[in-house]
């Protein structure tokens, strides 16, 4: 026995899910076949890559931001694309990575992350010694140089929008080292900014001698 099948209205049937109804008058077999429905949505995933959903990334080195799309019934009516917007004007902040895709069906998804661009800091100055090094301990009552740059991935430097803050230092533990770095007699700063010093910033901090052997945590912001 043959049967024998026609498209819906003589339109050539596109890919789908699809259903047959057979009717058996007699000997012969004919057939109606139409479009059940769609599927719901044949995007299977839209994904992007390169930056991570909370990740922290230095200025100069975020990773290129790329979308990719998992299979599809009917195919891509468009390309994926990616807008990212967020940040500050000199390339820093918060940001948001929104990628979308289109299939011939018309379904649509997206994806998105949101990261952060930050400036590099390789930590305080010379008086002031690297984390690495120690304890810095200088003499109570000196006035000492707070000096820090903020840099690019490549190091070069950068500035920031608005200067940082100078916050008083909190008081830590005591220590009995002894004093290793020589007495500034340099001008102290007044009020919370740090100034700009080359490059990097600067803040001359005028020490209270009447905290000699407490150490202090510096905090800026």
């Amino acid at each position: 026995m043959r049967a024998q099948g026609r498209a819906t209205q003589g339109k050539a049937l596109q890919g789908g899910v699809y259903q047959v109804n057979a009717a058996f008058p007699g000997p012969g077999v004919r057939g109606d076949c139409y479009e059940r429905k769609a599927a719901a949505a044949e995007i299977s995933i839209v994904a992007i890559t390169g930056v991570t959903e909370g990740q922290k990334y230095i200025i100069g080195a975020v990773p290129t931001v790329v979308c990719s799309v998992g299979d599809t019934l009917s195919g891509l009516a468009t390309p994926c694309t990616v807008a990212v917007t967020g940040g500050n004007s000199n390339g820093v902040g918060s940001f948001a990575a929104r990628a979308t895709a289109r299939d011939k069906a018309g379904n649509t998804i997206t994806a998105s992350v949101s990261y952060r661009v930050i400036c590099g800091w390789s930590g305080f100055e010379p008086p002031i010694s690297a984390p690495s090094q120690g304890l810095s301990v200088s003499k109570a009552g000196s006035t000492l140089p707070v000096k820090f740059t903020l840099t690019r991935a490549d190091s070069s430097a950068i500035q920031p929008l608005t200067a940082p803050l100078w916050s008083t230092p909190a008081r830590g533990g005591s220590t009995a080292l002894p004093v290793g770095r020589s007495v500034f007699s340099i001008p102290a700063n007044n009020g919370i900014l740090f100034v700009p010093a080359g490059s990097g910033w600067r803040y001359n901090w005028n020490t209270d001698k009447a905290q000699a052997v407490v150490t202090r945590l510096l905090d800026i912001r």
